[in-house]
């Protein structure tokens, strides 16, 4: 009886060792890592109480014959599966998807863990869980090379590293230079001239037509018109045209204009006149320009300040000319207006009635899709003994006296102070100062018809070696022969004040497709520039693929303006990291750039379950265990380390909750065996007193 109460127990411990891993479980289910445990049980030494016999003449075997002793620990085992893996969002959490363990060291010993909430301390150590042991893995040299013969160490980012500057060797080119755009541009003036009798002018009468005779003027000889306007770079040009002395015809006066702009700038401007009577300005070279041209005779002569100002682009190229707005157009639809007025908007209007009184008046934007219309109608409200009309034919608005004979009768326009749209101002202010004639034509306003010239640039910033930035622009001309596929580019560094001594023009050709055929240099294989104090710059431009369409190309579209990319830089310092997928940390500068700093290297073991627990989460490597064999992710090892991620615990619940009452069951049970044991016993001493 003594016997069945030391086995019972070893079974009562045995279910305490139980609940012990049960609980250990349980209390470590939100533990980062953490790896469930299982415990086994083995039967102790037997008693025999015979030995077996065999078979023998007549008489068959008998079995041994033996009574258990209890039972004992066979193991506490380890389950090593995959836990899951939990989106944290933090950068140096870190998850391994797979077998292994992180490698972590403090100097004296090595341990593993699967715990990855990394941290970074002051010095920029990559630390395990806890802050406690240093990361291992492997560094990458000056230029962000891991090499695979690196040997394992603390891991270490250089936080406030400098990122020394790299000067600009290539530059990829890409864009499209529309095959349908014009060698040149035009602008066409706001009004028509017309003579006296109503009769438009063109070219063919310019040269007979006398300036009298034109309407809105009445000159006698010895008047002077001043000549004033700028030139394709914005230089002011100002001259003078005598009545009577330098000319008296059209055609005298156009010939002047023309005459001070070649003197000027030979490739800037022409001025003629078409067969509608409307002046034109003619860019005699390509790309943008800023031309205009004002006729002003002198103060208190009877005549009208003609001015023409680039308004309305169309192209030599075949597209139609603007179409007459009409008295339904929007006002933000006319080819004046430079930005669209919207809601609140204002035109400040100004000027004096027929009796010499003064006007001013606000006209205020409340829908934004005001019309002509409603601006006569505000104008009409406002001015006695003068009407605002509208001309359909000609797309001219009519400011008439309607007392007629010599007045001072005026109108102007201004654009709000706060307003967000422009335009009407600078293309409606006239005045008329001692005028004969009873109609003031403002300018035309004609529907906008957007057009394309034959150049076309692109720029784009580079670097030399010392990190200073200069603007690279490349200018792309149309030959002239329509016939030919051919670009001609040119390069300025920083808008000309550097000036590069190779690779400053070329071509570029294409093929019938639209698809590059060849991008050649005039002078050299690269553009190449000096700057103060930094190495010679030397950049090659990369237009794309021959027969390709992944650089420049030529189609009937609107050229685009992209200069890709290129990889020059200035300087930068290391202000963050990202972790990929293989534990390469990579350094994030504060220029843009990124450059590798580390890998994290990963621990196996031929037998994992040999490893011994040492707290916060690590493990220590034993003879059972074996030796860890140091591991890269990618390199033939398909664990992948997971940033802003972590394993969570492998703990089952409902499983421990199960074997949790498995185990108080088998308590009772052999608590029960016990205490039937000690009952028993009691019996039979009982029984030894009373006899």
């Amino acid at each position: 009886m003594m016997n069945s109460i030391f086995t019972g127990l070893s079974g009562v411990n045995n279910s305490q060792k139980q609940l012990d891993v049960i609980s250990n479980n349980i209390a470590n289910v939100n533990t980062t890592g953490y790896k469930s445990a299982r415990i086994t049980f083995a039967d102790t030494f037997s008693k025999r109480l015979s030995g077996g016999r065999g078979v023998t003449g007549n008489f068959g075997g008998i079995n041994p014959t033996q009574i258990g002793l209890g039972a004992k620990v066979s193991s506490i085992d380890h389950n090593f599966s995959q836990g899951t893996i939990e989106q944290t969002g933090m950068i140096t959490d870190v998850a391994l998807s797979g077998s292994g363990f992180l490698i972590a060291s403090d100097g004296n010993g090595t341990y593993y863990s699967r715990a990855g909430a990394l941290q970074i301390d002051n010095d920029g150590n990559l630390l395990a869980q806890g802050g406690t042991y240093k990361i291992q893995g492997r560094l990458a040299d000056a230029n962000g090379v891991i090499a695979s013969t690196t040997s394992l160490g603390d891991i270490k980012l250089p936080f406030g590293e400098k990122n020394p500057a790299k000067s600009t060797d290539s530059v990829r080119l890409r864009c499209n230079l529309d095959k349908d755009a014009s060698s040149r541009e035009e602008w066409k003036a706001d009004a028509a001239l017309k003579t006296k009798t109503g009769e438009k002018i063109n070219a063919a009468m310019a040269n007979n037509i006398d300036l009298n005779d034109i309407e809105g003027f009445n000159l006698t000889a010895g008047k002077i018109f001043e000549i004033k306007g700028t030139d394709r770079n914005g230089n002011d040009i100002t001259a003078s045209f005598i009545y009577g002395t330098d000319g008296q015809t059209l055609g005298e006066l156009l010939n002047k204009i023309n005459t001070v702009f070649q003197s000027s700038s030979p490739d800037g401007a022409e001025i003629s006149i078409d067969a509608n009577g409307f002046l034109r300005l003619k860019a005699n070279s390509l790309g943008e320009a800023d031309f205009s041209i004002a006729l002003n005779p002198p103060s208190h002569e009877e005549a009208v300040s003609q001015v023409m100002t680039a308004n309305t682009v169309w192209t030599t190229g075949g597209t139609a000319p603007p179409t007459p707005a009409n008295i339904n157009t929007q006002l933000n639809q006319l080819d004046q207006i430079g930005a669209a007025y919207v809601v609140g908007d204002t035109l400040e209007i100004t000027g004096v009635n027929p009796d010499g009184t003064n006007v001013s008046e606000t006209f205020t934007f409340t829908t934004g899709n005001e019309t002509v219309q409603d601006l006569l109608t505000f104008i009409n409200s406002k001015f006695t003994g003068a009407t605002a009309s509208f001309d359909s034919s000609s797309g001219n608005m009519l400011f008439t006296d309607n007392i007629g004979g010599v007045s001072n009768t005026s109108l102007a326009f201004a654009d709000g102070a706060a307003n967000t749209g422009s335009g009407l101002s600078q293309n409606f202010n006239v005045t008329t100062v001692g005028l004969d004639e009873t109609n003031v034509i403002l300018p035309s306003m004609e529907e906008n018809i957007d057009g394309s010239i034959g150049k076309h640039s692109t720029s784009i910033q580079v670097y030399d070696s010392l990190g200073k930035q200069h603007s690279l622009e490349i200018e792309y001309t149309q030959d002239t022969d329509p016939n030919s596929n051919k670009w001609v580019w040119t390069a300025k560094v920083d808008g000309g004040s550097v000036s590069p001594s190779a690779g400053t023009s070329g071509t570029v050709e294409f093929n019938e497709d639209g698809s590059l055929k060849e991008f050649k240099f005039d002078n050299g294989e690269s553009i190449v520039f000096s700057a103060p104090g930094a190495q010679e710059v030397r950049i090659e431009l990369n237009a794309g693929t021959s027969s390709a369409f992944d650089g420049i190309t030529q189609l009937a579209s609107p050229s685009t303006n992209i200069a890709i990319e290129q990889n020059g830089y200035a300087m930068g310092t290391l202000t963050d990291i990202d972790i990929d997928d293989f534990g390469v940390i990579s350094g994030m500068y504060s220029n843009g750039q990124t450059k590798k700093l580390a890998q994290i290297a990963i621990a196996t073991f031929d037998n994992e379950g040999g490893l011994m627990k040492s707290g916060e989460s690590l493990w220590k490597a034993t003879e059972v265990s074996g030796n860890a064999f140091v591991r890269w992710s990618g390199n033939n090892f398909n664990t992948k380390i997971k940033s802003g991620h972590l394993e969570a615990s492998n703990v089952n619940l409902t499983d421990e909750l199960s074997k949790m009452i498995f185990a108080q069951q088998s308590m009772n049970a052999n608590a029960k065996s016990i205490s039937t044991a000690n009952a028993m016993l009691s019996t039979v001493i009982n029984q030894i007193k009373r006899g």
